[in-house]
């Protein structure tokens, strides 16, 4: 089952047209993955003068991007307090600098293409006391790298909360007519897009590598892996990765959603609303049998009576799940 993004844009998405499989050449670089992170490397590479291809194995945004929540949020949970116990304050820093960059840049993006993107407070909440030490070091983490987070004793939210961090001014967006006007804009740059070829392997040359696909081989001076998980037997993530599900509902509630954005990151059940909707997901679980999975339901009408159901079902696999370092943690529209 498709995600709600996916659903919304299925059967009404502009084609995205360009160079045919056939007509391929040699390329400066190679990227593989046609999510928000590869679509926009191509783009950014292509502005740059160089000769570029995006290869996805699916469809543009399928996974990763085209299943997140929408939000494009640098508070990201309780990410930012994960890093800090791992690693030193500059680097942070860095990976805090690096996301704020990455999101005025999509922020930029979207307003010159008038590309509609919603604006609202994103906020890290406790249900328990037990909780209320996570917040307090995300908030902690946050402060520590100059973001003007703030503690929030009481939310105007209809669910059990005992505190919160929040950060002002992020923002959510439907990720996909995103991706398609950066995949138009990438092709008019004179950059490739190919979907629906999966690489297989990499093979390096002296000055080269070759990307082989079912479907025949290219070459590149260089290649960028843009996927959720490596593909490339480098590290051993297939066994340090374990396939995971999220589970998935959306709700038109009476009287609108509450005026923010709510991730609740240490509990069996998330909750993200936005202005008119209410989305619950599942947290990730590790896949397991069909029956298990029907037995998974978000708890809608706990707190909201009467709501309009808009969207359900199972966010598709997500391939692994590994600790969270700079390196790992993705674009700030695959946070959450």
């Amino acid at each position: 089952m498709p995600s709600l993004w996916l659903d919304h844009v299925a059967g009404r998405r502009g084609a995205v047209t360009g160079r045919s499989w056939d007509a391929r050449g040699r390329y400066d670089t190679v990227v593989v993955g046609a999510g928000v992170t590869g679509l926009i490397l191509g783009l950014l590479l292509a502005r740059a003068g160089q000769h570029v291809a995006v290869v996805e194995a699916r469809t543009i945004g399928a996974v990763t991007t085209g299943n997140t929540t929408g939000k494009v949020s640098v508070l990201q949970g309780t990410r930012l307090a994960e890093i800090g116990r791992r690693h030193a304050v500059h680097i942070l820093r860095s990976y805090v600098e690096g996301n704020l960059e990455g999101q005025q840049w999509l922020l930029r993006y979207c307003h010159d293409r008038e590309l509609p993107v919603g604006t609202a407070p994103d906020f890290t909440y406790a249900q328990t006391e037990s909780g209320v030490d996570a917040v307090r070091a995300q908030y902690t983490a946050a402060r520590s790298v100059g973001l003007p987070v703030r503690l929030v004793p009481e939310l105007d939210i209809p669910v059990p909360h005992v505190g919160a961090v929040t950060l002002d001014d992020q923002a959510f967006l439907d990720p996909m007519p995103v991706l398609h006007a950066v995949a138009r804009d990438l092709i008019s740059h004179g950059g490739d897009l190919f979907e629906h070829r999966r690489v297989t392997s990499v093979r390096s040359l002296v000055r080269s590598h070759i990307l082989s696909t079912p479907n025949g081989k290219v070459e590149a001076r260089r290649v960028i892996l843009a996927t959720g998980t490596p593909i490339l037997d480098r590290g051993g993530f297939f066994a340090r990765l374990t396939a995971e599900r999220s589970y998935a509902a959306a709700f038109r509630v009476p009287g609108g959603a509450p005026a923010g954005m709510y991730l609740l990151p240490i509990s069996p059940h998330g909750r993200c609303a936005r202005p008119t909707t209410v989305v619950f997901w599942s947290s990730a679980a590790t896949v397991t049998t069909s029956a298990a999975a029907r037995r998974r339901r978000p708890r809608s009408t706990i707190c909201w009576p009467g709501p309009a159901v808009t969207f359900r079902g199972p966010r598709p696999p997500i391939a692994g799940r590994r600790r969270t370092t700079p390196h790992s943690t993705g674009s700030p529209t695959s946070a959450h």
